[in-house]
This record gives C-alpha cells, structure tokens and sequence, in this order.
C-alpha cells in the first residue's frame, strides 16, 4: 500500500508514505529507471483500496527546466 499526497497549496510539500514491500517496490523501479533510463510503471493501492499506477522517468535536466508542471495530455515515457 502507497499512498502518493501531493502539494495542497502552491510551493507546498509532498509526501510519500507507504508499507515497507511498497516502499522497497517503489525503490527498485526508481534505482530501474535510472539504469535503464526507460519508463518503469507500477501499480498500487492506496489506503481506500483504490488502484493507481504511477509511471517513473528518468530524463535529462534540459527537459524538465522546460517543464516544471506534467502535461498530462502526452505520455511520460515520450519524455526522454
């Protein structure tokens, strides 16, 4: 279980928290897209049992000081 809360105002805080098999998960993919700069997408509950996936990129600096907000209308891993 993961749940992911993001800023609730602007310049605010986000916080991950989850179960330790989730948290070891989410490391893996992380330490996986880095190496392998390809996309990683994993999925997980969060706790109201509710099934997200969360996609993982690894991209150069250059494209994400062109991009300080996801455009959600393009898919991450088009981002490289």
């Amino acid at each position: 279980m993961l749940n992911i809360y993001l800023e609730h105002a602007p310049h605010g805080g986000a916080k991950i928290i989850g179960d330790y098999a989730s948290l070891i998960d989410l490391q893996n993919a992380i330490t996986k897209a880095i190496s392998s700069k390809e996309s990683v997408l994993l999925k997980f509950f969060d706790s109201d049992g509710e099934q997200y996936e969360l996609d993982i990129s690894c991209v150069e600096n250059s494209v994400l000081m062109k991009r300080p907000y996801y455009d959600w209308s393009e898919n991450a891993s088009k981002v490289t």
